[in-house]
């Protein structure tokens, strides 16, 4: 499993970073402070299998924000506009989760910090959805 975080912030991020660690649960992590950089890195990525299955996005970042984020994502040529999306939230702000579960990729929403338990719970989301999409 593939996953990319994409959080501004230093703190969520190592916390973000140890949970996964402590998971037990086989994943290559990619972090990025940057949302414009993970943009970048995104776009030179050629081979379907070094994209990941998982962006955790936080919303709340300056220059590019999330929801640019993915509106940047969703330009991009396929399968790159396919990834699947969870949106880390600092509060369970019902109108950014309203707005962002307007955009496709967006798959699940997590308030901080990341817990194993909400984890799983998004795995095994993006599991059902992939499961799903093979049958189809």
């Amino acid at each position: 499993m593939k996953i990319l975080l994409v959080d501004d912030d230093q703190i969520s991020t190592f916390i973000t970073k140890n949970v996964i660690n402590k998971s037990n649960i086989k994943i290559d992590l990619k972090t990025s402070l940057f949302p414009k950089q993970a943009l970048d890195d995104l776009q030179q990525i050629n081979e379907i299998e070094s994209l990941p299955q998982l962006i955790l996005l936080d919303l709340n970042m300056p220059l590019v924000d999330g929801f640019q984020f993915i509106e940047l994502l969703m330009k991009m040529h396929s399968p790159k506009s396919d990834i699947k999306i969870c949106v880390l939230l600092s509060s369970k702000a019902q109108d950014d989760i309203d707005r962002a579960y307007k955009y496709k990729p967006v798959i699940d929403f997590i308030t901080k910090p990341l817990t194993i338990s909400s984890l799983n719970a998004v795995l095994a989301k993006l599991d059902n959805l992939q499961s799903h999409a093979d049958l189809q």
